[in-house]
């Protein structure tokens, strides 16, 4: 028996019991349906056509057209994805003879039908023909891939390093990376707008393959693109910048290199062996690092760095760099001056180390300082005053010397050794200002500065011990000199007082320029019983530098 000879029969058996042979349009449910009318001739497309996106562009839908039936008012058209049409994908009507899907189809075969409709009566549905969707037309329609090239060498990826040829319906693209040929362990997916895509995940190095897939406005998918593959060597590595190879620094170094795209860290070795055993190792999300500890003095080291990426994976090691590390600055002594004599109570000064966190001073009998009267450590000053003085001898040399130590007990090389004399005759030991140096602003950015914005001067009392009564004589007054000239050739302001302080009213500072560096000293005198004068003790000259404009 035919096809139509059985819905025929199927039809006069529904009609009879009351039913229906399909579910039409709801707007058509309650219409009656006229068995004697015609039913519309279908024209196209063929039964058993095939509709691609080459055919019917884009997606290989086609247009449904069948033949008029005269005085047909309306048709109803229904498309299904089963002969029997038990659940149409499309049951609409339409005043014409032509239809076009309005949604995108699945590929796969399908059903179509058309009847009409006269004087508000159904008629009969025209034989059911078929045809079969295929977006691809067998894979001629598929994503073209552009780039990567097959097996091409990546170390990064950019945002057009993923591109391929648009698909003409193409509403979006299934973009895949896999780790075997046959895409069966598919490790990264994303749905894209556009014909390229960068994976916004980091991906570990490997070698990979790759496909793109069109989906259309109704989510259903075309045919996968080829499959290419490509190999993920990230192997940049970064370009060391300072300090350079070989150098000799003071201090610290400030280890610096190049970025590395896609770094998310870096790594840094630092050793005292080539081959870096033992090495310490720090890591840092920056290009540059300076240690917290300090290293070893006159040590050389090597030192490499490499990037590690968000998975994880590490870039190669750079090149390897050596440095030497030679802390070797000098404190110079200031206070007392080499040789002083008649000193009373020393008072012990010198100049700042860069990199110092402590000195180390020591005081002793002979130059050897084997057997020291004091062997002192002294933190964050650059002064000392020996608290007591067990035993002293008058007219004798003492010695005395300092270095610089640093937070992991570095030592800078010894100052030089300077001497001095403790006397019955005591000299004043001058206050204020302190001993100018220039900063060493290159070597300590933070640094202090003893420039003074007044030419004000202190010192402390001098005294003669008497021997016999075991009592002491004050000076009867004080002499306090000022000049540009170490030797005193010209002396700017001279004044002499009782007190342990002066400063020059206006007018008495001989050509007082700032910025100028000055010397100065204060002489102790005695009145001798004919009532004359003379001198005791000696004189300290200390330096001192004035800027009026100085802010205090």
């Amino acid at each position: 028996m035919r096809r139509s000879q059985v819905l025929v029969f199927l039809l006069l058996v529904i009609l009879f019991l009351g039913g229906r042979l399909h579910r039409p349009a709801p707007a058509l449910a309650e219409e009656p349906v006229e068995q004697d009318a015609l039913a519309p001739v279908l024209l196209s497309p063929e039964d058993g056509a095939t509709t691609t996106g080459v055919s019917d562009p884009p997606l290989g839908l086609p247009i449904l057209f069948w033949a008029p039936v005269e005085g047909a008012a309306r048709y109803n058209v229904q498309v299904s994805g089963s002969a029997g049409f038990a659940a149409p994908v499309v049951d609409v009507t339409t005043e014409g003879t032509a239809f076009t899907l309005e949604e995108s189809l699945p590929d796969g075969v399908y059903y179509w039908r058309v009847r009409a409709q006269t004087d508000g009566v159904w008629g009969p549905f025209s034989a059911a023909r078929s045809f079969t969707k295929d977006w691809s037309a067998e894979g001629v329609i598929t994503p073209k891939l552009i780039a990567p090239v097959n097996g091409k060498q990546m170390a990064s990826m950019g945002s057009d390093d993923f591109r391929w040829e648009a698909v003409p319906g193409a509403a979006a693209y299934l973009f895949e990376l896999g780790t075997d040929a046959s895409m069966n362990s598919v490790i990264y997916s994303k749905t894209t707008l556009q014909s390229r895509h960068t994976p916004d995940e980091r991906l570990g190095n490997n070698l990979y393959y790759w496909r793109v897939t069109p989906i259309d406005n109704q989510g259903n998918f075309g045919h996968s693109s080829t499959i290419l593959s490509f190999n993920f060597n990230w192997s940049y590595t970064p370009q060391l910048l300072t300090p350079e190879d070989d150098a000799s620094m003071a201090f610290l170094p400030r280890f610096s290199w190049t970025a590395v795209e896609s770094a998310r860290s870096y790594e840094i070795q630092i050793s005292t062996q080539p081959d870096f055993a033992g090495a310490a190792s720090y890591t840092t999300e920056n290009t540059e690092f300076i240690p917290e500890g300090a290293l070893s003095n006159d040590q050389d080291y090597y030192w490499r760095v490499k990037a590690v990426d968000y998975e994880g994976t590490s870039s190669p090691w750079s090149q390897v760099r050596r440095f030497r590390v030679e802390w070797h600055f000098r404190p110079q002594l200031l206070t007392p001056a080499n040789n002083a004599t008649r000193r009373a109570y020393p008072f012990f000064s010198w100049t700042p180390v860069p990199g110092a966190e402590r000195y180390q001073i020591q005081i002793a009998e002979s130059t050897s300082f084997d057997r020291p009267t004091a062997d002192v450590k002294i933190y964050n000053t650059t002064t000392y005053a020996q608290p007591e003085w067990r035993r002293v001898f008058l007219d004798q040399d003492y010695f005395w010397r300092v270095r610089g130590v640093d937070a992991k007990g570095n030592v800078t090389p010894w100052s030089s050794v300077y001497s001095f004399r403790f006397s019955d005759a005591t000299t004043p030991n001058l206050v204020y200002p302190l001993p100018y140096y220039t900063p060493d602003a290159d070597n300590l950015p933070v640094h202090g500065d003893r420039t003074v914005d007044a030419p004000l001067f202190v010192w402390d009392s001098a005294l003669i011990y008497d021997w016999n009564t075991n009592g002491t004589e004050e000076p009867a007054f004080y002499r306090l000199s000022v000049s540009d000239d170490p030797a005193f050739g010209q002396v700017r302001f001279q004044v002499e007082t009782r007190g342990l302080a002066a400063a020059p009213r206006t007018g008495e500072f001989t050509a007082l320029q700032d910025g100028v560096l000055y010397f100065w000293k204060v002489q102790a005198f005695r009145r001798l019983p004919s009532g004359d004068v003379e001198p005791f003790g000696s004189e300290a000259v200390w330096t001192t530098r004035i800027d009026r404009a100085r802010q205090p």
